[in-house]
């Protein structure tokens, strides 16, 4: 999260356009309706329990107009950040830890994507948002492809 606020900031006044996989982008007019701390505890399908902490900002395509500054958007993610950090357990924007951050958006259907940091090209600030995919950890860890045979454990 640190990164990508730093990123933003660097970019200033710089037009923030969000492209989905394919090449396709966000509509200009998009707004942040909320940044959200998700804590996730998970079993996989081997039995091993996960814990993890993300941050999850999501766009809503409203109404009429042209998308934020770079700048703006990182001023919302660290006004955010610093109101969802606990002291006890998350870091700081200036801390050593972080958070993942991921980015749902509202088209024609709620769809969740990874972040990456953001790139200049020409006067806008671009962020990729990248696909996410389901994976069976179990046979990650063992490097199975687990295609038409059991992988759990």
């Amino acid at each position: 999260m640190r990164g990508l606020i730093e990123e933003l900031e660097q970019h200033g006044t710089a037009s923030l356009q969000f492209e989905l996989p394919g090449g396709r982008r966000v509509p200009g007019n998009y707004h942040i309706t909320y940044v959200k701390r998700e804590q996730v505890r998970s079993v996989d399908c081997g039995g091993q329990r996960e814990d993890r902490e993300l941050l999850v900002l999501q766009l809503l395509p409203a109404g009429s107009g042209e998308a934020m500054s770079a700048a703006k958007a990182a001023d919302i993610l660290r006004r955010s950040f610093n109101l969802l950090a606990d002291e006890s357990n998350a870091p700081s924007v200036s801390g050593s830890g972080e958070w993942q951050v991921e980015c749902d958006v509202a088209t024609e259907t709620l769809a969740r994507y990874r972040l990456a940091l953001p790139t200049e090209r020409g006067d806008e600030c671009v962020v990729r948002l990248e696909s996410l995919s389901a994976v069976c950890a179990p046979a990650a860890m063992k490097g199975i492809v687990a295609r038409g045979r059991s992988c759990c454990g």
